[in-house]
């Protein structure tokens, strides 16, 4: 039966007139257990919220920024991507368990540490690197992104490679401090795009899982 009165005048009727002709047209989703009354009728969860799309948004706007940041050092690529997973498990119609939360925080941890260490690594073990080679490393970078695809490796090497020389290393030893920052940069890049890809994947899966119910219509 229609909760709304058959007969009367005034904002009530209005208002249960609207909620009885929208609800025809809401898309139900899952939802959690124990919400109170919706925004677009029935309970919360089981149709689209505004503020559930926001998060949806501005959660695939974190996985595009931290793809961004697994090639841009200024930018912190795997937690602004661990960001948004956060933001869809804050939708009624999604929660991720503790248990894989907890799992991509520790992939954040420590593919941010290695990131740091392993391009250091990469000059001390096949060259002498100093800082000059280091910020070459990044300003080549920086550089690089200017002269897409291959700007993005070359620059690196040819950053660490003049910064080496500025550092006071031969020729030779500054071809090895710019192979071993060459190689740093790449392994780092590829650990960190890995760890955001995995992030995308949970993302669109449960996604999809919400987004279900419009297989219907």
């Amino acid at each position: 039966p229609s909760p709304c009165p058959s007969q009367g005048r005034g904002v009530d009727s209005k208002v249960c007139k609207y909620k009885r002709q929208n609800s025809k047209h809401s898309t139900p989703l899952p939802h959690r257990e124990g919400q109170g009354e919706g925004p677009l009728g029935g309970s919360a969860g089981h149709f689209i919220h505004l503020m559930d799309i926001a998060l949806i948004i501005l959660g695939i706007i974190c996985l595009i920024t931290g793809l961004a940041g697994c090639i841009l050092p200024m930018l912190p690529g795997p937690p602004v991507a661990y960001a948004g997973l956060i933001l869809l498990h804050l939708t009624d119609g999604v929660q991720l368990s503790t248990t894989e939360l907890l799992v991509c925080l520790l992939i954040v941890v420590v593919v941010q540490v290695l990131d740091y260490i392993i391009p250091m690594l990469g000059t001390k073990y096949t060259g002498k690197g100093g800082k000059w080679a280091n910020r070459g490393t990044l300003i080549g970078t920086l550089l690089g992104m200017f002269f897409l695809p291959w700007g993005i490796i070359i620059g690196p090497f040819v950053g660490a490679f003049m910064g080496a020389t500025k550092d006071g290393m031969d020729n030779t030893q500054a071809l090895k401090a710019g192979f071993g920052s060459l190689l740093g940069f790449l392994l780092g890049t590829v650990l960190k795009f890995v760890a955001c890809g995995y992030f995308i994947w949970v993302f669109v899966r449960e996604l999809l899982k919400l987004l279900e119910p419009l297989q219907s219509f």
